[in-house]
């Protein structure tokens, strides 16, 4: 019965797929019972909020700062790292030198248009 409300399903899901046989859901169903699989609930982000204010004050402090430096210097990975930043909504970016403008470029670009 599961295995074919399986197969239903996918045909419902993917109508332009090639659909697998029967069987095939009958031995993914045996693995699965075999192996006691539990699907993840998904991986809960936990850092304490003594971390979270260290890794943002290094930001404030130093708005350059790798994700790696962050890592040696406050002590957390980088993944943490880069889940406490993008959660405060910052956005990685790299400072790009650029030439000088001058007063009279306004002028010259218009020009150029």
């Amino acid at each position: 019965m599961i295995i074919t409300a399986a197969s239903n399903l996918y045909v419902k899901r993917f109508p332009l797929r090639r659909h697998p046989n029967r069987n095939y859901f009958a031995r993914l169903e045996e693995q699965l019972r075999q192996e006691h699989h539990q699907p993840d609930k998904g991986q809960h982000f936990i850092v304490d909020e003594e971390t979270e204010i260290n890794v943002l004050a290094y930001v404030q402090f130093d708005p350059t700062i790798s994700i790696r430096k962050i890592e040696q210097q406050c002590n957390v990975s980088k993944e943490s790292a880069r889940r406490i930043l993008k959660k405060h909504g910052y956005k990685p970016y790299k400072y790009h030198l650029c030439n000088h403008i001058y007063e009279n470029d306004f002028q010259r670009r218009l020009q150029y248009c």
